[in-house]
């Protein structure tokens, strides 16, 4: 519990709230977080996990309250004297994949703080100064050379991507979903890497093309767009930051299908080298 209000007290994110019409963020000085524990220890292994599974299907399904807070939540499980599970849960408005990392990383160095075994932290950065850089960049040079960059790139309108379902699309749009997972044999990922790296690109880049021409092929389009997800955290240099500050990357795939891929590759290649130049630009 201490550790986790230390937790609050070093990221001002965490103590955000906003103003009805969404035109303030407002960062309270303190904001306590409750923690409670529940008793699961008496459970069989099989009836803990049934436990687990529907506490984490209701901390994902309990809407926040923007304008009271708190936007994040916190509960501890007990499954053993020697075995706990803390849940924390955060409204995306204030917490991104990055600032996951920063929080974990922070909470072990703060608990291990509380047994005597942790070092002083160094200080985190402040969200206000990154939301103010951001304000002062959008107005300076480089700011209008990324707006002129990104208007460049989408002065003629793109189609909205058309692919091909199995069923009918629902009537009322709804956020289930599932996921799938696909394990690439080790020897497929080296081939790929290797490849890309004779024609000086990452692996990223290189699934990224690749990922492009099928989109391209399923959809029957030659001009598609691929969001691409950005942490501002990198490209500001402040990486203890805790806040939302992913941006995301419109990158327009036009490739020529009959081309060799080598030449899509060294294509696309650009493109994400240009964009990342141009990341500061929030695109609305």
């Amino acid at each position: 519990q201490t550790a986790l209000q230390q937790l609050m007290e070093r990221h001002e994110a965490l103590r955000a709230t906003f103003a009805n019409d969404g035109s303030e963020l407002c960062i309270a000085a303190q904001l306590d977080l409750p923690c409670p524990l529940r008793e699961l220890s008496w459970l069989g292994p099989d009836e803990q996990q049934a436990e687990i599974d529907a506490t984490l299907i209701r901390v994902v399904s309990e809407p926040f309250d923007l304008d009271n807070g708190p936007l994040v939540r916190a509960e501890l499980l007990e499954l053993s004297s020697q075995e706990h599970l803390l849940v924390f849960t955060a409204h995306h408005i204030v917490c991104d994949g990055w600032s996951f990392g920063v929080i974990v990383r922070d909470l072990a160095a703060l608990y291990a703080q509380q047994v005597g075994m942790g070092d002083d932290l160094a200080p985190a950065d402040p969200f206000t100064d990154y939301a103010l850089a951001e304000a002062e960049h959008a107005q300076s040079a480089d700011g209008k050379a990324a707006e002129a960059y990104w208007i460049s790139r989408f002065a003629n309108a793109t189609p909205s991507l058309d692919l091909p379902t199995d069923h009918p699309r629902p009537r009322q749009r709804s956020f289930h979903s599932l996921r799938e997972d696909l394990l690439l044999d080790a020897s497929l990922i080296a081939d790929v890497k290797r490849m890309g790296a004779q024609r000086g690109a990452s692996l990223y880049a290189t699934l990224l093309a690749a990922f492009g021409l099928l989109l391209q092929r399923l959809s029957g389009q030659d001009d598609v767009v691929i969001g691409i997800p950005s942490a501002g955290q990198a490209s500001g240099g402040q990486h203890q930051l805790v806040g939302h500050c992913v941006n995301v990357l419109p990158l327009r795939v036009m490739m020529d299908t009959s081309a060799p891929f080598a030449d899509s590759l060294k294509q696309v290649r650009g493109d994400l080298l240009d964009a990342f130049d141009h990341q500061q630009y929030t695109l609305g």
